[in-house]
């Protein structure tokens, strides 16, 4: 297939092919340019330049994407939806478009006949970095920069493409997203999938018809196991991973099971693309087409058409003679604890060297004095042992084990442990989400001990511990936990870890059995039931059940 300028693309209203799979329908083009069409006549009488945009589903985002660079506005793609960043945006002077609380509606018109044209020069696009280590920072983009990027991705995998349909497990909000699963296909002439599939069991099922192409995340496909649907898998024209490094283990897999070697691309929000590898055949990386780089005092700076100044890498890199490198790590990932210089990645080097844990995440909490946290992923026998030893006991073993390596100041002072870290839409880990549960207001929140998140639940011990403002009078002579804090922490864990409409509406099945004292360590499971909009708690010990029910919410 050929590569065309997504403007001459919009042009082409008297093909007949297909562009999108969206809510159980093939859209093609001629629906999807009279769409944007219908957008645009409304957005060019808006005096306002700045619009953040956001949807789950592709197509739509395509269709409101495309009609704000036909109308001339700056386009705002952040990471997520979340209140916060709502906020944020409005501060700086965007309107809302798509999925958000207060979101602007976009009147149907039926006006069809506007001319969809703009310069891929003069674009600007805002887009942001997944915010794995640090604030997500706001980057500049035009559109002509991601088209000399998709031509590079054209140039080496489009043979094998073909007409493969594109579905994905990773979010367009993001560029890796944005780029393989919208801008590539649409500039390529393929068709894509509109949906965010959570699972790689639901994208396979959506594409069983189809030769299809799964753009995907590290976290996601080393989650993949023997019960694994490895021969749909091996039907599939191309498994991509990007946003880290695919573990060894996780390739070997697919590449055994599934006959799929990976392809992994390596690069950033602020860099584009850099470079690519398939580790069954090497492990070296080896750079994208047009992708120049060059090393001075440790520093690597890379050079790309899609770039306009060569920009340095937040990476060591090991360069070798034949132009491929070896990845060593993050150089920014150091901080300073009383004074004293601290790698995170070596800290979290030695925690998994222990045999039950499967990965550790070390991160610098804020406040009036900064401390350490450490995030820790056990294996099944990982969660035997803290439930046999006791947790106090264990972490100690752990910080006897880091006294080996580090002084005492820079040991973690807070710890939570879990089944697998929770992910944002860009399948990269979460780091805002762990990070407001290890600073919580003592006073306020009970302190969570250990995470387990199941398909639609999350188990969560905590200690209500007796620092808790709740417990003050209540009762003087025998403190218990108020009913109505119990409904508190389930409505704000609910929409802290699921995408729980902003209206809550009313209570059903509410019960209270046993009375919670201070120092009480229990189990608050929360389960987010999509399609009813119900949220279920029930909070219980080994031994007791507090109180359950259900919460219904309502959007807007």
């Amino acid at each position: 297939m050929s590569v065309d300028s997504l403007a001459s693309r919009l042009q082409q209203t008297a093909t007949d092919d297909i562009v999108c799979h969206h809510r159980q329908q093939w859209i093609k083009r001629p629906q999807f340019i009279a769409d944007i069409q219908r957008q645009t006549a409304w957005l060019q009488q808006q005096s306002d330049h700045d619009y953040a945009l956001f949807y789950e589903p592709a197509y739509p985002f395509a269709v409101t994407f495309f009609a704000l660079l036909s109308s001339r506005k700056n386009i705002w793609i952040p990471g997520n939806n979340r209140p916060a960043t709502a906020r944020k945006l409005l501060r700086q002077g965007c309107r809302l478009l798509g999925e958000w609380g207060d979101a602007i509606e976009i009147p149907q018109s039926s006006e069809t006949s506007v001319d969809l044209d703009f310069d891929a020069h003069q674009s600007r696009l805002i887009i942001y970095t997944s915010g794995s280590s640090g604030q997500p920072k706001a980057i500049v983009k035009t559109l002509a920069q991601l088209e000399s990027e998709i031509q590079a991705l054209e140039a080496l995998w489009g043979q094998r493409l073909k007409d493969a349909t594109i579905a994905a497990t990773v979010s367009h909000q993001h560029i890796y997203g944005l780029l393989f699963k919208l801008l590539w296909p649409l500039a390529a002439g393929r068709g894509f999938y509109s949906a965010l599939y959570l699972s790689p069991e639901a994208l396979l099922k959506a594409t069983a018809a189809k030769n299809a192409c799964w753009v995907a995340s590290p976290a996601q496909l080393k989650r993949l196991d023997q019960h694994s649907p490895w021969r749909q898998i091996g039907r599939l024209a191309a498994v991509f991973s990007s946003g880290g490094p695919l573990p060894e283990t996780a390739a070997k897999q697919l590449f055994s099971q599934g006959r799929q070697a990976v392809i992994e691309v390596y690069g950033s929000s602020e860099t584009g693309g850099i470079a690519w590898r398939q580790q069954n055949n090497n492990r070296l990386w080896q750079p994208l087409p047009g992708v120049s780089l060059s090393q001075t005092a440790q520093i690597t700076r890379i050079e790309a058409p899609w770039l306009d100044e060569a920009v340095p890498l937040d990476d060591d890199l090991a360069l070798t003679t034949n132009g491929r490198f070896e990845l060593k790590g993050r150089r920014d990932n150091i901080v300073k604890i009383e004074e004293k210089r601290l790698s995170l990645s070596e800290i979290e080097r030695v925690l998994q060297e222990h045999p039950v844990i499967e990965q550790a995440k070390v991160l610098l909490l804020s406040g009036d004095r900064e401390r350490l946290a450490a995030v820790i992923l056990l294996t099944p026998e990982g969660f035997e042992q803290l439930q046999e030893k006791g947790r106090a006991i264990w972490i100690k073993q752990q910080k006897q084990r880091l006294l080996e390596y580090f002084e005492n100041v820079m040991l973690p002072k807070k710890w939570l442990f879990l089944n697998r870290y929770p992910e944002t839409i860009q399948g990269k880990i979460d780091t805002d989400l762990l990070i407001a549960l290890l600073n919580q207001q003592k006073n306020r929140f009970p302190l969570v001990q250990s995470l387990r998140f199941e398909e639609q639940s999350v188990n969560l011990q905590i200690k209500i511990h007796a620092q808790l403002d709740y417990f003050d009078g209540h009762f003087p002579q025998q403190p218990i936990l108020p009913g109505v804090t119990q409904l508190a922490w389930a409505d704000y864990y609910g929409h802290l870890f699921f995408n729980i409409p902003s209206g809550f509406s009313r209570l059903e099945a509410v019960k209270f059995k046993k009375t919670i004292a201070p120092d009480t360590v229990a189990q608050l499971r929360i389960l987010w039931q999509r399609d009813s909009d119900k949220l279920y708690f029930e909070l219980s010990s080994d031994n007791d059940a507090f109180g359950s029910g259900r919460m219904l919410y309502q959007a807007g």
